[in-house]
């Protein structure tokens, strides 16, 4: 698996990415000459959850690698109609807006765990 596929999984949604978006991803990281992120190459070749590590590294170092790829990729996607979904809600009511506002501190304090303890574990040894 490529890392901008890990990518689209983890900050869009499961399933294939489009070819083209794959592509550009690639040639717009060549093109910004990101250097080499071994925390980022771990997190992805294990599968791990990219969103939740990327949310707690965030808050101690803004341009990090990890941040900085999530942003190449959620930029690209943005303006791409057929990733406009992962953007918008389909169906706004009320109800789901309560239902989320009551459900954000539980799922932020969830990722700031998971992500403080993927960091710690890939973090090792580096």
């Amino acid at each position: 698996m490529t890392e901008a596929q890990r990518f689209f999984e983890c900050f869009l949604r499961n399933g294939q990415a489009p070819r083209d978006l794959l592509e550009a991803y690639t040639a717009a990281r060549a093109a910004l000459r990101l250097p080499p992120d071994p925390l980022t190459e771990r997190l992805v070749a294990t599968r791990s959850d990219l969103s939740a590590a990327e949310f707690v590294r965030r808050r101690s170092d803004p341009r990090n690698g990890l941040t900085t790829r999530a942003l190449l990729m959620l930029s690209l996607a943005e303006a791409r109609p057929d990733c406009v979904e992962a953007f918008l809600l389909e169906s706004p009511s009320v109800w789901r807006a309560w239902q989320a506002l009551a459900a954000a501190p539980f799922l932020t304090a969830y990722r700031m765990v998971k992500g403080k303890l993927l960091l710690w574990w890939h973090g090792r040894k580096l």
